[in-house]
């Protein structure tokens, strides 16, 4: 009966030694898995966030009507631009045309105009001489203020921005006066008359 208990006594005692060891083997393996390095990976991408993305269409950027407008501004000025240094096409200078320039300028600037028709132009090449009689007329002309304004019409009418002045004697001189002929005297006139109606006759004092 001793030795059955003694038996019996030790397969227990194998038995809590065993599981112990299931035990503590189950522990380390627990143990090792969760300090495994966790892997980062995507999560997955729900319907909705999928439907939302297609939903959105790709913006692209397109110029605003302002930019546009800027920008054909900007293409106008430059235009203006050209025109305005580019000389207009240079016409032969002639008479009508130089009173028509005088015309214009006298609606505008009137004692320029009075100044300037005194003048007798030429053209040289491509340039204009004004020839005056007098040097105070010459000095109103080449004025920088005048000389500014004299050449804007001339690239108007003639397509000439350039001109020079100058004094001339042959126009400064005046006209001298044509003698008068000599007038009979009343008396003489009187006596004629007098000897057509009664032939030759002395005269009496």
């Amino acid at each position: 009966k001793q030795l059955l208990t003694l038996t019996t006594s030790s397969n227990d005692f194998l038995g809590l030694e065993l599981a112990l060891l299931e035990v503590m083997s189950s522990e380390t393996a627990s143990t090792k898995e969760l300090t495994k390095p966790v892997q980062n990976t995507p999560a997955p991408r729900t319907k909705d966030e999928a439907v939302k993305n297609k939903s959105e269409p790709v913006i692209e950027k397109t110029p605003s009507k302002n930019n546009v407008n800027d920008e054909t501004n900007e293409d106008k000025k430059e235009e203006q631009q050209k025109e305005a240094k580019t000389p207009k096409i240079q016409v032969e200078f002639n008479n009508d045309t130089w009173t028509e320039l005088l015309n214009d300028l006298k609606k505008k600037h009137n004692t320029l105009y009075g100044v300037l028709r005194m003048a007798t132009p030429e053209q040289d090449q491509k340039t204009i001489i004004l020839s005056f009689g007098f040097d105070f007329h010459k000095k109103q002309v080449d004025n920088p203020k005048n000389v500014s304004i004299i050449r804007d019409y001339l690239r108007d009418y003639f397509g000439v921005h350039d001109y020079s002045t100058k004094v001339s004697k042959n126009l400064s001189k005046t006209p001298e006066p044509s003698t008068p002929t000599p007038q009979k005297s009343e008396s003489v006139d009187a006596v004629a008359n007098v000897s057509n109606i009664f032939g030759s006759a002395e005269l009496l004092d």
